[in-house]
């Protein structure tokens, strides 16, 4: 049987750069790798935005088959092809 992908609900804080629209995620609890994901969708107080950047605190809606726990990391990435 396939395992689809959901919509989770996420919120926090930018640490470190900025998180885009589209960005792959990185799930990680403790350092450890422990599910992967897709932003599907970015907030910033009530408003839609493309992008958050450090230091702001944001809601997201994430595509992913991997549950996330509280206390975990969330660390975007985006693949650049040249």
């Amino acid at each position: 049987s396939d395992v689809c992908s959901s919509d989770l609900v996420a919120g926090g804080t930018v640490t470190e750069g900025e998180i885009k629209v589209g960005d792959q995620i990185k799930i990680l609890q403790k350092d450890e790798l422990v599910g992967l994901g897709k932003i599907a969708n970015l907030q910033h107080g009530k408003s839609d935005v493309n992008k958050v950047e450090k230091d702001m605190e944001f809601g997201m809606v994430i595509e992913s088959k991997d549950a996330i726990e509280p206390g975990q990391t969330l660390q975007a990435f985006r693949k650049v092809v040249k």
